[in-house]
């Protein structure tokens, strides 16, 4: 039993860091949708485990996350449109019980899933760069979600792939040996740039500055790596902008996003920029007029414009008011609630990454990614609790 519910744990860890089943939903080869997969999967390790220590903060939340959702929900403009995103809020709070509870199912489940994490996040920095120099081989150069220059390749999205790689690096770089935590890191910004997205490159610079402080890596050898990696990445791209142009591909996205990091934002400012900042007023526009409560549920994500604001703060402000202060900041602080040692400060590093990672995305609570993220956290911060304690009662 214990060795079919290890191999599910690292099965279920797989699927979540690689976004296999999405690809395979992209590619029409699953015939239901992941979410059914997901459920599954948690429920046969859940039925297959003796003892699990429940985390009552992550019901605490999920509860709390419910309820808002619900009340928000029944007085909303619109139930056909706004159904769906009822839908993944439910979803998203069950998911999040579940994946706590399968990573609590037994006493290596959390060690075991950092360790295939940080496997799987070599795979996705190898993938990446594969992806970055055959552009196409993952998604048809003549489909929609195609971005000229950009490796995403099982995550189908630049800016997703970039922050899984980061959140694989945040659970992870602490199980490295100290001797190849440098060259961990230069794998990692590898992967990063070849998204070319803006969010991931500054996000991977703050979570540099913190390890430098906290000295978790070594500053004299690391500078070696960086300047080979730079300069690989800088023919890369040469070669690659190169190559789509002789293939008659537009490069003007990549260019402009080359632009865009080495002006420091003050440079190569594309359309999506325009239109993130375009939103980002709009939807403040609806919080001033709505402050305390919000304008409804979905609002910002059911409106006429072209997408929605691109920041969860902005769009939690719009929707729910200065309510939204229990949805997002309420998880920060619950995930982290009396962890202890080393696992106190992974939760400080992973809280303050999606604390600023929020700014750049709205999906925080609709993606099955982020929501193993926050799981994984619950468990560690729980099982260090219960370690001290323990320790506490043997003196």
């Amino acid at each position: 039993m214990g060795s079919i519910r290890n191999i599910l744990v690292i099965g279920i860890v797989f699927l979540v860091f690689s976004n296999f089943l999405s690809y395979l939903l992209f590619l029409d080869k699953l015939p239901q949708g992941k979410t059914i997969v997901y459920l599954l999967l948690n429920v046969i390790v859940i039925s297959l485990s003796n003892k699990i220590r429940i985390t009552k903060y992550a019901y605490i939340w999920a509860s709390i996350y419910i309820v808002i959702s619900t009340v928000y929900f029944i007085f909303s403009i619109s139930y056909i449109e706004t159904s769906v995103y009822y839908k993944h809020s439910v979803v998203a709070a069950l998911m999040l019980i579940l994946f706590t509870l399968v990573l609590q199912s037994s006493t290596n489940a959390i060690a075991l899933s950092r360790e295939t994490i940080l496997y799987v996040t070599i795979f996705n920095c190898v993938l990446l760069i594969y992806d970055f120099i055959q552009p196409g081989f993952f998604i048809p150069l003549d489909s929609n979600l195609y971005i000229d220059g950009r490796g995403s390749a099982m995550f189908m999205n630049p800016n997703i792939a970039g922050t899984a790689v980061l959140l694989g690096l945040i659970f992870t770089i602490d199980i490295v040996p100290k001797k190849f935590r440098e060259l961990y890191l230069v794998i990692i910004l590898l992967g990063v740039l070849t998204t070319m997205s803006r969010a991931a490159i500054s996000l991977y610079l703050m979570l540099l500055i913190v390890y430098f402080l906290k000295r978790t890596v070594n500053r004299k050898y690391l500078s070696i790596y960086f300047g080979i990696a730079v300069a690989s990445s800088t023919l890369v791209a040469t070669s690659l902008i190169g190559l789509l142009q002789s293939n008659n591909i537009s490069t003007s996205n990549i260019e402009n996003r080359i632009s865009f990091i080495l002006s420091i934002g003050q440079k190569g400012r594309d359309a999506s920029y325009g239109e993130r900042i375009f939103v980002l007023e709009k939807a403040y526009e609806i919080f001033i007029n709505s402050p305390l409560f919000g304008a409804g549920f979905a609002v910002t994500r059911v409106w006429d414009y072209p997408q929605s604001p691109h920041n969860f703060y902005i769009m939690g402000l719009a929707e729910y008011g200065l309510l939204s202060l229990l949805i997002l900041p309420l998880l920060f602080f619950l995930v982290r609630f009396k962890a202890q040692g080393r696992t106190l400060q992974i939760a400080n590093i992973f809280i303050l990454f999606m604390a600023f990672n929020s700014l750049f995305t709205h999906n925080i609570l609709e993606s099955t990614f982020y929501i193993f993220c926050f799981s994984l956290m619950f468990a560690m911060s729980s099982k260090s609790q219960y370690q001290i304690y323990n320790m506490k009662e043997k003196r």
